[in-house]
């Protein structure tokens, strides 16, 4: 009967892992509670078989007490299993924690190593609004004169009406063509500026090279087509000269003729007149530049070093957009 006692004791009790693994709490874990919830639950059921069938079913006792037996170590296998999974999980996210920290500290080292300013420095951005009224003003005068010279006019000659109304259909759509481009032609809308690699590190150092810049630096300067798409020429510093022009619309200019010359007949020609306003290097973070870069193209001018013509020295040729 004792025996019978003992191993009917055995089954009111579930051994559970409590032991903390890996950093990971099995106790926690819902599964092991939920393995030790019910062991509370069937803890009387299983005196109250206990008592009833101690006298008179040994033989019984001894088959339950071995089915839960095997029972409990199933349970332990599986408590086992649960705690490697969780090891492995645990395992698993401190990995990939690791590999984010990797991740950031070559992403800050990169950072680090970027450079201040881009190879194109921007150093000059006529306005937005400026840039949009003259682009849509040009354009408008281009249907103006599609309207007034190629449909109203054929249509009085064809009409037998007198010569004056043609003329002044011909007058109403050329004139303002004629007078927007010859005043917003030179109109600059962007200036681009390239750098060598020491003078992209910091503004100390670009602020020595705007002040000092060599002649055959690159510059891109961005004006207006007839169509009012932007139209981008390419040079370098000793192309362009100070200058007064078209009632001071004009105040830098380079030489185009032997661009010109190289050129096709029907392609565009060349721009070689530009107005760089000033006062609009606040639109831009880098406009302090221009200032510079202005200086020394009038200090060269002044004294004779920086007239050579633009043919020979410029490394672009007025290319436009989408062309």
């Amino acid at each position: 009967m004792a025996i019978q006692l003992r191993l009917i004791g055995r089954l009111s009790r579930v051994p559970l892992s409590t032991v903390v693994r890996g950093g990971v709490n099995l106790s926690k874990c819902p599964r092991i509670a939920t393995v030790r919830t019910l062991s509370s639950l069937t803890a009387p059921r299983t005196a109250a078989l206990r008592s009833q069938w101690l006298g008179s079913q040994p033989s019984l006792i001894l088959r339950a007490t071995f089915a839960s037996k095997s029972s409990t170590q199933s349970s332990v296998k599986n408590i086992a299993v649960e705690e490697q999974a969780l090891l492995a999980e645990a395992e698993k996210a401190k990995g990939q924690q690791q590999q984010q920290q990797q991740q950031q500290q070559q992403d800050g080292q990169a950072k680090k190593e970027k450079t201040e300013y881009p190879e194109r420095l921007m150093i000059y951005h006529a306005g937005t609004g400026k840039t949009t009224f003259l682009g849509t003003l040009r354009f408008a005068t281009l249907l103006l004169f599609a309207g007034f010279g190629l449909v109203l006019t054929p249509h009085y000659l064809k009409s037998g009406a007198p010569l004056q109304y043609p003329l002044a259909s011909l007058a109403c759509g050329l004139i303002p063509l004629l007078y927007v481009g010859y005043f917003t032609t030179p109109f600059v809308t962007f200036v681009h500026l390239r750098l060598p690699p020491y003078a992209r590190w910091s503004t100390p150092i670009l602020q020595r090279f705007a002040k000092s810049a060599p002649p055959n630096t690159q510059v891109d300067i961005t004006t207006l087509s007839l169509t009012g798409t932007p139209r981008h020429s390419s040079m370098m510093l000793s192309d362009l000269r100070p200058t007064k022009q078209r009632f001071g619309m004009v105040n830098f200019e380079r030489d185009t003729k032997g661009l010109n010359e190289k050129r096709k007949w029907w392609r565009w020609r060349a721009v070689g007149k530009f107005n760089i306003q000033e006062g609009n290097e606040k639109n831009c973070r880098a406009g302090w530049v221009w200032k510079d870069v202005a200086e020394g193209i009038r200090t060269r001018a002044k004294v004779g070093a920086g007239g050579g013509g633009g043919g020979k020295g410029g490394v672009g040729n007025g290319r436009k957009t989408g062309q």
